[in-house]
């Protein structure tokens, strides 16, 4: 057999050196008469072109008198002269070329044409685009022609007999009355191809002898080789012999490997329509059928209901097709309760490929099963139920205090303990491990729910959660008092979306427990709410209508109106206005804000142009950090000759994460007249410490302090001590939401600079002031 195989491997290298050899003189005979081709018309294009040039010269020697015409000189035009230039020619070459112009009605017979060079003009008769022709003759030459057209100095000779010269007229009869532009004839260029043939000629004999050498030097490698390969064989059959050995020595190491998985793994055989031919004893104990009730029967006697279709026709569909098919399953033990396996099916072949049987390993998972997907199941498959999602409290500060393996403990421990913690009538009989400190607690129900029952759940379940309140829990020499926020579910098709929505809520809102019922469909609406306001926002900033109302700002000193506050508002498609409180947070949400800032600086700065009052402008630490807001800003007032009317009002919030960029904007922004105020000073984040970070020349009162100062003695005192502080550092003060003339008199008489409230004006468009 090896013999055969290697005459087949010799038979093969000869006739691929064969048809490789005579692909590539081809390939060279081609290329060579294809170079051959190119050179010889560009030398004859050449060559004609001389010729049409010296042509044309004597020509116009001639028409032009610079020689006489007489019976000597007529001899040297170029029609006489045609035939021994070319004789010349070639013979100079060493080379057999003809160069001659033809008339299909000459005056001199050597330039007559022969058939074949009449049918060659009236081809370029036919076709006046052709620039020329240039084919393989039989007789071994080359021929180029070029048409040649009559033109003014051929009219000269060629013409009107009457106009020729009185030597033509004398001497000739014929070819008169040529017309300018006809075609009357055409050079032909005739090239002997013997000559230029023995170059290329003995470049290709190299080549075969090239080919020759390479096919000669490849024969003797294969022929070593196979030599070579002879001399190996008897090595071969040693080595065979020791492989033999080593797989009957690796055989009783798989028959023992294949004894210890039994013992592990849980391992079926069936037939090609799925048919148990063969179980081990923990396939038994893992279905808890005994070999004589499974033997025979259908795979199909352990498959979970709740396991999809699509599964098994993926694991049929893979192991027909001869591959391993390899998935998490969910299988049906005896008594009807579930059991997770990792299932491994191989198909078996026999002699002739073709499937003889199954193998099937399995793995019991059900420990190792992620909880939530098995939560899921349980949802999935209960008719009613009630759902329990339960977090240690403090859990996110547990795992920064303590180290991961104390805070795995104490999740196992709470995890072993919790079930006890419920009154009995509660019913809950096994716990789900999640993420982060949550444990989840179903209980099934066969009939319907009311919500009398439920109340009496929630107050069993809050038992149990009072119950953990009391527990202590060791940990590696620590002690823990856990408690729990509970989140309590009964809706089916949402309930672990709901629980898990329900304990968000209560970290939000400091509660420990909650009925999460409906929280989906609330977040939904919610959801939906906001992809109505975002709508709503990407709508009015592509119809420009983010406008721009103004608020007067009233000087309590020379009792006018010297600022207006630029104010954000939305202008919906029903033409109603919408105040920046319904939008300006989603706006910041879905990446909008920017947009709107930039908008609303452009109105700003265009009213300036179109008042002589100060405007006031917002900007939030947010619109500060933003780099491009910061350069479209001071890119506005780079040329801006009325900055020392504008205002910038800085919303301190909680988000703020770079003050050195907000020193720098506000030192940058001031060199150029710009006033900075401090909104809503006296609450919030803004404090005196704030004022030797920013120095301002503005401060507003926040508005909580104002609205109620005459009737709050606290409000009054603060704002007092603002406007005393103010006054000594020689910064102006306004007072915000300002809306009775009751207020208005406390705000003078404490000496507040400046009034801006619904008493005074409510905001309004530009052009409405």
């Amino acid at each position: 057999m090896f013999k055969d195989k290697i005459s087949k491997l010799l038979s093969f290298s000869i006739i691929f050196l064969l048809i490789f050899s005579t692909i590539h003189l081809f390939i060279t005979f081609k290329e060579n008469k294809e170079v051959r081709t190119s050179i010889l018309m560009e030398e004859a294009q050449s060559i004609t072109a001389f010729f049409k040039s010296f042509r044309k010269t004597y020509q116009d020697i001639f028409i032009n008198n610079h020689i006489q015409l007489n019976e000597k000189t007529i001899e040297l035009l170029p029609v006489k002269t045609t035939n021994k230039i070319s004789e010349h020619f070639s013979n100079a070459l060493d080379s057999k070329v003809k160069l001659r112009t033809i008339s299909d009605r000459p005056r001199n017979a050597l330039n007559m044409a022969s058939e074949k060079e009449l049918q060659i003009i009236e081809e370029f008769k036919n076709d006046t685009n052709k620039k020329y022709i240039f084919e393989e003759g039989n007789d071994y030459v080359y021929n180029y022609y070029e048409p040649l057209y009559i033109t003014k100095t051929c009219l000269k000779c060629h013409g009107y007999a009457e106009d020729a010269p009185q030597l033509i007229q004398q001497k000739y009869k014929t070819a008169f009355d040529y017309k300018l532009g006809e075609l009357r004839g055409i050079i032909n260029l005739e090239i002997n191809k013997n000559e230029l043939l023995s170059a290329i000629d003995h470049k290709n004999q190299h080549n075969l002898v090239y080919i020759i050498v390479s096919m000669l030097i490849l024969m003797s490698i294969i022929i070593t080789l196979y030599i070579k390969l002879k001399v190996n064989v008897e090595h071969s059959k040693s080595d065979l012999e020791k492989k033999n050995k080593f797989l009957e020595q690796k055989n009783k190491e798989f028959h023992d490997l294949q004894t210890a998985l039994g013992l592990s793994e849980i391992i079926s055989t069936a037939d090609t329509d799925g048919n148990i031919l063969s179980v081990n004893d923990k396939f038994c104990e893992a279905s808890g059928y005994s070999r004589e009730e499974l033997i025979g029967r259908n795979h199909n006697i352990i498959r979970h209901p709740d396991t999809p279709n699509k599964v098994f026709k993926h694991m049929w569909k893979t192991i027909k097709s001869k591959k391993v098919f390899k998935a998490i399953i969910q299988n049906r033990k005896k008594d009807g309760t579930s059991y997770h396996v990792d299932s491994t099916i191989v198909p078996t072949l026999d002699e002739d490929g073709n499937i003889a049987k199954y193998i099937s390993i399995r793995h019991d998972i059900e420990d190792m099963m992620n909880h939530k997907v098995l939560l899921q199941e349980v949802i999935a498959s209960a008719k009613n139920s009630i759902l329990v999602l339960a977090k240690l409290e403090g859990f996110d500060e547990l795992e920064e205090f303590y180290t991961s393996e104390i805070i795995t403990k104490l999740e196992n421990k709470f995890l072993k303990n919790s079930l006890s913690y419920f009154p009995e009538e509660c019913g809950f009989k096994k716990v789900y491990k999640l993420e982060h400190g949550e444990f989840a607690f179903i209980q099934e129900f066969s009939d319907d729910l009311d919500e009398k029952f439920i109340k009496l759940r929630e107050n069993s379940i809050k038992i149990f959660q009072d119950n953990i309140k009391e527990a202590k829990f060791t940990i590696d020499g620590y002690q823990f008092n856990p408690t729990v926020l509970i989140s309590v579910s009964s809706e089916k098709d949402k309930m672990l979306e709901n629980a898990t929505l329900g304990l968000k809520r209560i970290l939000k809102d400091g509660h420990t427990f909650i009925n999460s019922n409906g929280l989906s469909d609330e977040m939904k609406l919610k959801a939906q709410k906001n992809i109505d306001t975002v709508n709503m926002i990407k709508y009015a900033i592509n119809e420009k209508n983010i406008v721009s109302y103004f608020q007067p700002i009233y000087n309590n000193k020379t009792n006018q109106i010297d600022k207006y506050e630029s104010l954000v508002r939305l202008v919906k498609s029903t033409n109603d206005i919408v105040s920046p409180f319904f939008f300006l947070e989603t706006a910041k949400k879905a990446k909008y804000y920017n947009q709107i800032t930039k908008i609303v600086l452009e109105n700003s700065f265009e009213t300036l142009l179109n008042t002589d009052k100060d405007i006031t402008i917002n900007l939030s630490f947010l619109d500060i950090e933003d780099e491009e807001t910061r350069a479209y800003l001071y890119n506005i007032t780079l040329n801006c000759n009325q900055c020392h009317r504008v205002v910038i009002e800085l919303l301190e919030d909680e988000t703020a994460k770079d003050f050195k960029v907000i020193k720098e904007f506000i030192e940058i922004v001031k060199s150029k007249g710009v006033k900075i105020a401090i909104d809503d000073f006296g609450s919030g984040y803004s404090n005196f410490e704030r004022l030797l970070d920013f120095q301002p020349d503005i401060l507003k009162i926040d508005g909580s302090l104002i609205r109620d100062i005459d009737t709050n003695t606290f409000s009054r005192n603060i704002v007092e001590t603002i406007q005393t502080f103010a006054t000594k550092e020689g910064i102006e003060t306004v007072a915000e939401f300002v809306h009775s003339k009751e207020i208005f008199d406390i705000v003078n008489e404490i000496g507040i600079d400046y009034t801006q409230g619904y008493y005074i004006s409510e905001p309004k468009p530009i052009d409405k002031l």
